[in-house]
């Protein structure tokens, strides 16, 4: 491919931590790196994200930008909506990172079509049949990858806090029933005589409005991790806390069905399974000293799991996409 042909990659104007926008500027840089005019292009000007040291040549929507036919725009599937996209005439591309949301924003009587698409790229392979039946768009996959800072590879659970991380993504309803019937358990005064969990040092932890890097942190020194997301195409924070060292406790959603192995390297129960998943997760700590080793064994192939998905695989899938794709074209 011609690396005169200038790369637009569109991005949300949001400062909440999302690893799906940091994806975006990654893909941004490893074009960038490559040697190709790649750009990121946030809606208005002088938007720029404060939680991510990614540099990379920014552009925004509400300036002159002068996009020719043979330019290539990639429109996440949350921006499918932005104003004077379908008149815009050139190639674009489709990049689907949750295929829940993959008809959140269209437009009423718009298809992906319609509005000019002309390929889509995914994430997990799970999504491909999934874009290509419902968009009519061929889709072609290039993995995420989960930043390094995330990395802590160590196997001794008894140097990590007594703590238990839990992500309240979207405040779903089977986040606050977990998050309370864990709390209750954790926080109820111990009765005289009684041994068990009520006399432990657990705390449980809610990553919210922590930056990235602080939940990098808080990953690396817990010991479990519980996600009760049901939609997410890859679920990131899973494999964020596999890739520092702590077990993910989560429900089978979309992605982790593509990645994760039942009490191989986390323990994964089928959605809104709330109460077993408490359950469970009293019995870990309450037996915690019995099942070092198979905790072990779950943290060693959730972190050996977590490497397959780094920065170096999804540059090398990206480039060979843009490559392969439009090589003659």
């Amino acid at each position: 491919m011609s690396r005169n042909r200038k790369i637009y990659y569109l991005a949300p104007d949001s400062n909440t931590p999302s690893w799906g926008l940091g994806i975006i500027y990654h893909h941004v840089l490893a074009l960038s790196e490559a040697g190709y005019n790649a750009f990121l292009v946030h809606e208005k000007a002088p938007f720029g994200l404060d939680w991510i040291e990614v540099k990379v040549p920014t552009l925004y929507w509400d300036q002159s930008i002068k996009i020719n036919p043979e330019d290539i725009v990639v429109v996440p599937e949350v921006k499918v909506n932005l104003k004077g996209l379908k008149q815009l005439k050139c190639r674009k591309i489709l990049f689907v990172q949750a295929s829940s949301f993959l008809f959140e924003m269209l437009p009423e009587n718009e298809t992906h079509i319609s509005l000019g698409f002309e390929s889509a790229i995914g994430i997990m392979p799970h999504m491909m049949p999934i874009i290509e039946q419902f968009t009519s768009l061929k889709a072609d996959m290039v993995r995420p990858f989960i930043a390094p800072y995330f990395i802590k590879d160590e196997n001794n659970l008894h140097e990590r806090s007594k703590s238990i991380l839990i992500f309240p993504k979207f405040y779903q309803q089977d986040f606050g029933i977990v998050r309370r019937v864990i709390s209750d358990k954790l926080e109820k005064v111990n009765p005289k005589g009684v041994t068990g969990i009520f006399k432990s040092k657990w705390k449980l932890i809610e990553l919210k409005g922590k930056t990235h890097k602080d939940v990098a942190k808080l990953m690396q020194e817990a010991t479990f991790f519980i996600a009760t997301n049901t939609f997410e195409s890859f679920n990131a924070s899973c494999v964020e806390a596999m890739s520092a060292g702590c077990i993910s406790i989560c429900y089978e959603g979309f992605g982790p069905r593509d990645y994760m192995v039942n009490g191989k390297n986390a323990f994964v129960f089928p959605n809104n399974e709330a109460y077993r998943l408490s359950n469970f997760v009293f019995d870990l700590i309450d037996n915690f000293d019995a099942k070092q080793e198979e905790l072990k064994r779950v943290r060693e192939e959730g972190y050996k799991l977590a490497s397959t998905y780094n920065y170096q695989e999804t540059k090398t899938q990206l480039i060979n996409f843009f490559e392969l794709k439009y090589q003659a074209s």
